[in-house]
């Protein structure tokens, strides 16, 4: 679930910020919950030493060159035959954006998910964000999920980790911490039949064996805390298939979003509904790469902006591709929706 929330995300922000001629777009090849994770040429756990920018060069020669950066890394746990743990090995990726480039910083531990770049010189890894790659925190079920298929052992029925997100904004998605000690509810959709568990320090809750069934998912998650959901308030559920005994694999994580929300209208000087785009900006950041939230109004002009942090926010609203209708400040406290807001814009 975080995985595809992450990609889908990173689709729209690429296409939205980068210009067309550079777009980035990635390949999902399947949303189902349930899968065997699928290896490209390596998969190791890597903290970043170095970094230094070059040209890529094809090894077909028949794709023109462009530039790149090089990350050096010291391999601390590998999954794959090569390379092995102690190794210092570089991968390459774009600069982000356009080029799906993943955004390596020197210092930090991360999953790393990498292909076969073809590359003539000696970088011969790569590595974006349409892979697995992940900060090492936020890969733990992967990471957990590697360490069983080199152990030989049996795959859970259901496994997944809760943590929390502090906003929808891409910077925010980084801001994530594993949620210990989370009660999680499994129900089955058949019987009614009920099982229990917790996450471990981690976030990580576990579940070895279920019978096949349809089963719905509940977290009770911290005050002021709701889950980050795609589909709205629907009950988040996963069907559990056959596996002939090696363990279906299914994987439901719960990002646990802030519960602050703003919702109102948009009407012009005669009390007439306008339909368009907002977007909330914390006042306290500036640039358009800061948004918070941004959704789509109803033909009413009717619209929620979910998962704000609690702070001052800048409203705007537009009708079109250029230029903005219209700038209002609004505060979020105590987690709470602030609703029934009205705003009047300018006539057209």
């Amino acid at each position: 679930m975080r995985r595809n929330f992450r990609i889908l995300l990173a689709i729209s922000l690429a296409f939205y910020f980068v210009p067309a001629a550079r777009a980035c777009s990635c390949y999902v090849d399947s949303l189902s919950p349930c899968r065997t994770l699928t290896i490209n040429k390596a998969m190791f756990v890597g903290e970043v030493l170095t970094v230094r920018e070059a040209r890529s060069q094809s090894a077909s020669g028949n794709l023109p060159s462009h530039a790149i950066r090089v990350f050096s890394f010291r391999v601390i746990e590998s999954f794959t035959t090569s390379p092995h743990t102690g190794d210092e090995v570089e991968v390459q990726t774009g600069f982000g954006g356009g080029d799906c480039g993943y955004p390596f910083e020197v210092g930090q531990r991360y999953l790393i998910d990498a292909y076969d770049a073809g590359a003539e010189e000696s970088v011969r890894l790569g590595t974006g964000i349409c892979t697995m790659t992940a900060l090492e925190s936020q890969a733990a079920v992967t990471i957990a999920e590697l360490r069983t298929r080199v152990s030989g052992g049996r795959m859970p029925d259901l496994s997944g980790q809760v943590f929390t997100v502090e906003g929808i904004a891409q910077s925010q998605l980084d801001e994530t911490k594993p949620l210990a000690s989370i009660a999680v509810t499994i129900t089955s959709q058949t019987d009614g039949t009920t099982l229990h568990t917790t996450t471990d320090t981690s976030g990580i809750y576990t579940v070895p064996a279920l019978p096949p069934d349809t089963y719905r998912i509940d977290f009770d998650l911290p005050p002021r805390r709701v889950p980050m959901q795609i589909d709205g308030d629907q009950p988040v559920t996963v069907t559990i298939p056959y596996s002939a005994g090696t363990g279906a694999n299914c994987h439901i994580n719960m990002p646990a979003a802030p519960s602050g929300s703003i919702s109102g209208q948009f009407v012009d000087p005669s009390g007439g509904r306008v339909a368009g785009w907002v977007s909330a900006y914390p006042v306290t950041q500036s640039g358009r790469l800061s948004s918070a939230a941004s959704v789509g109004t109803d033909p009413q002009g009717r619209f929620t902006l979910r998962f704000l942090r609690d702070g001052d926010y800048r409203i705007e609203f537009s009708r079109g591709i250029a230029g903005k209708d219209m700038i209002s400040n609004v505060t979020v406290r105590d987690g709470k929706a602030t609703t029934g807001v009205q705003f009047t814009v300018p006539a057209q």
